[in-house]
Order: C-alpha cells, then sequence, then structure tokens
C-alpha cells in the first residue's frame, strides 16, 4: 500500500520511522512569535484621527494647546472636587474669583460631571476636552471647547455638525439659568478641510456662524490669543 504523504510502497503516513515529526526549535519559536507582534503592530498602527497621535516636536495635540499652566500663572488656584476618588486626575477644577459675586472655573474631562452632580445636582452627559463657568450673582455662561485632532483623510463636517446638538442637550440639563457657548479647536490638518472653498465647507463655516460656534486652530501660531478672544468674549 502506498503511503499518502511520500506515495512509497510500504510507508504509513503515521509511522514515525518514516515521517518523524519535526518540532519548532526555540529560536523558530521566538521568530514566528516576533514575525506575529510586528504583523499586529503593522495592523494595528491607526488611521491617524485622534487625540493622542503626536506631533512633530514629539507633543500631541492636547499637550500643546492645553491651558491649565496659563490659567494657574493667571491667578487660578486648583481645588479637589469634593466626592472625587483621589484616583480620578480630572477630580479637580481651577476657580478664579474677580469679586465677592463673580468667578470663572476651569474643567476638564470627567471633572465637568463631577462638578455639577456635587455644585448644582445637576446629571451631565459630557466629558468636555475644556469647560470654562463664568458666574455673575445667580446666572451663569459656560463655555464648552472641543478638541479635534486628524492627521489623515476623513470628512470634518461629521465632528464640526454635532456643536448644536450639544449645544441644546446642556440648555435642557441645566436649564435657563446658564447660557452655554460652544467651540471647537481643531487641527492644521482639519482646518485644511473646513477653509475649503467647496460648497460643503461653506454650508459648514456658515451653519458654525449662525448658532455662534468658534472653531479654533491649535497648530497655529496665534492659537493662544484667539483662544483668549473666545474665552473673554
Amino acid at each position: 500500500m502506498k503511503c499518502s504523504i511520500c506515495k512509497e510502497e510500504g510507508h504509513r503516513s503515521n509511522n514515525k520511522e518514516f515521517h518523524p515529526v519535526k518540532s519548532m526549535t526555540d529560536v523558530e519559536k521566538v521568530s514566528q512569535a516576533t514575525s506575529e507582534v510586528v504583523t499586529t503592530t503593522i495592523k494595528n498602527k491607526g488611521t491617524g484621527a485622534g487625540g493622542a497621535k503626536t506631533n512633530v516636536n514629539g507633543k500631541s495635540f492636547e499637550e500643546k494647546t492645553e491651558n491649565e499652566s496659563r490659567l494657574i500663572s493667571n491667578g487660578f488656584v486648583r481645588k479637589d472636587i469634593p466626592g472625587c476618588k483621589s484616583s480620578n486626575k480630572y477630580g479637580f477644577y481651577l476657580v478664579k474669583e474677580v469679586s465677592p459675586t463673580e468667578s470663572i472655573t476651569y474643567l476638564t474631562q470627567s471633572g465637568l460631571k463631577a462638578y455639577f452632580a456635587y455644585f448644582f445636582k445637576k446629571e451631565m452627559c459630557r466629558s468636555p476636552d475644556e469647560a470654562y463657568l463664568f458666574q455673575k450673582g445667580n446666572k451663569y455662561t459656560l463655555k464648552i471647547l472641543e478638541k479635534k485632532n486628524q492627521n489623515t483623510a476623513g470628512s470634518v463636517d461629521t465632528k464640526l455638525l454635532a456643536g448644536r446638538g450639544f449645544i441644546d442637550e446642556y440648555e435642557f440639563l441645566l436649564g435657563e439659568d446658564f447660557n452655554i457657548r460652544y467651540g471647537f479647536c481643531i487641527s492644521a490638518f482639519l482646518k485644511k478641510d473646513y477653509i475649503a472653498d467647496c460648497a460643503k465647507s461653506r454650508a459648514l463655516r456658515h451653519i458654525n456662524k449662525k448658532y455662534g460656534i468658534t472653531v479654533l486652530y491649535g497648530d497655529d501660531d496665534d492659537y493662544y490669543e484667539t483662544l483668549d478672544i473666545w474665552i473673554n468674549s
């Protein structure tokens, strides 16, 4: 009978004498594992979208556009939000007292939820990149700034068109004592798409202007100047 593997007479495919099972050496095992890791890393390298991507100087978009250090240097005081766990790195706020009835408070990420839950007994849905709460007596203005970073082809309109919906959500959750202002900080790549002379971009700019939504350019040299104008306007 011929072997099903080598087709020789008298061999059996399960006979170890003729067909010994070759085991991997340690070197071969390491080589195979390394190959799998490299393949996975390349496959999951990313699309270029998202805030964690770094620029040519090695800083993430969030690091490049952070404003906390500037606020502290301008007299803001850091305080812990009562009830937050010590492990919550966003469980704080920065505040500057302008007068006995006026103040400016900076919040970030989940700190906004914790702050409004404790001080206003309000349940919030979002964790914005930056928020500035202006108090004047018993009236408030909340300015929300969301950062959008992208370095590869994609559609900017779906990101920025959401602004009006978020304004409606904040107004619904906070009530008539709060005035909501919304803004975006976008990367140079998204800026190119946003300011393009095409119908879609022109319509997007019109919609943002209509609803008072400001778009800042985080990679521009005058970013902080435009940020300060938006915050203080």
